[in-house]
C-alpha cells in the first residue's frame, strides 16, 4: 500500500492589523513588520458529570461548557504605531515654532547635573533644537557668562546643558540661559486610559513549504505583555501581544482559507 502524500507546513507569511474607529469598523489594515512568531491558542473547559446511585461514581458525560482562542505575535519592527500599540497610547505630532529665549533662570544648581532648556511645570519635555546659547552665572550678582566646553556642555539637538564639576560654576549658584528655537516637528507615542487596540486581524500565509492558507480574525483586542528592553547588547527589541479573540455580530470568531484553485 502506498501512503498519502501528507503536507508538511514549514510557516511563513505577514501580519496586518486594522484598528477600529470610534464607530467599531475597522480602519485599513497595516501591516505590522517583520513577525518572528505567531500562533495561535485554543483553550477549552468541560464540566464533567458522574452517576450519583452507585457506590463508585462513573463517569457518565463530559460536556464542554466554553471555548477561549488566542493568539500571539511577536513584532521586531519597533516603529512609532507599534510602540504605541505596545505602551497604550496615541501617535502624536510635536511641533516647536521659531523662538527666542532669553533669561531662562535656573536656581540653586548644581554641578555634575543636566538641566533641560524650555523646560515648564506643564510640560517637562522642553525645547529642542537649540542654537546661539549664552550661560551667565548669577545674573543679578555680576552676571558673569560662562564658556561652553570649560564650564558647560551644551546638547544642542535635544536642548539639554550640563555643569561641568570643574567649571565656572558652584552648588547654590544661579544661571541665566538665552537661547534661539528651531521651528521643528517630530512624532512621539502619549499613554492614555483607553486599554488596548481593538481590530481586526488578518495573517496571509507565504509558507515555505506546505499549502498556504490564510487566517482571518474578524475582531481581537492586541494587548501588550512582557518587556520593552530599552537597552540590550545581546538581541534586537521585540514586542510581543497577546490577541484575545472576541467576536462581530454575524461572523465566525476565526476563518481559515486555502487558495483559489
Amino acid at each position: 500500500m502506498k501512503p498519502e502524500r501528507q503536507n508538511i507546513v514549514l510557516g511563513a507569511g505577514y501580519v496586518f492589523f486594522a484598528e477600529e474607529d470610534e464607530d467599531g469598523n475597522p480602519k485599513g489594515e497595516r501591516y505590522l513588520g517583520d513577525t518572528p512568531g505567531f500562533s495561535i491558542t485554543a483553550n477549552t473547559e468541560n464540566l464533567q458529570v458522574y452517576s450519583s446511585d452507585g457506590p463508585v461514581a462513573e463517569l457518565l458525560d463530559d460536556i464542554t461548557t466554553q471555548v477561549s482562542r488566542e493568539s500571539t505575535v511577536t513584532v521586531q519592527n519597533v516603529d512609532i504605531d507599534n510602540l504605541a500599540a505596545f505602551l497604550l497610547g496615541d501617535v502624536v505630532k510635536r511641533s516647536q515654532e521659531s523662538d527666542t529665549v532669553t533669561d531662562e533662570r535656573f536656581e540653586d544648581v548644581k554641578v555634575g547635573r543636566w538641566y533641560q532648556l524650555g523646560e515648564t511645570d506643564d510640560d517637562f519635555r522642553g525645547a529642542r533644537d537649540v542654537s546661539d546659547v549664552t550661560v551667565k552665572r548669577n545674573p543679578d550678582n555680576g552676571s558673569e557668562e560662562l564658556t561652553e566646553g570649560e564650564d558647560y556642555y551644551l546638547d544642542k539637538e535635544l536642548g539639554r546643558l550640563y555643569l561641568m564639576p570643574d567649571g565656572g560654576v558652584s552648588d547654590g549658584d544661579e544661571i541665566a540661559v538665552d537661547y534661539s528655537k528651531a521651528e521643528a516637528t517630530w512624532d512621539g507615542v502619549e499613554t492614555h486610559q483607553l486599554g488596548p487596540q481593538t481590530g481586526k486581524l488578518r495573517f496571509v500565509a507565504h509558507n515555505t513549504t506546505g499549502t498556504n492558507r490564510d487566517l482571518l480574525i474578524p475582531r481581537c483586542q492586541m494587548a501588550p505583555t512582557g518587556d520593552l528592553p530599552f537597552k540590550s547588547r545581546d538581541t534586537q527589541i521585540q514586542l510581543e501581544f497577546n490577541l484575545r479573540v472576541g467576536s462581530r455580530s454575524g461572523q465566525a470568531q476565526m476563518y481559515l482559507d486555502g487558495r483559489p484553485v
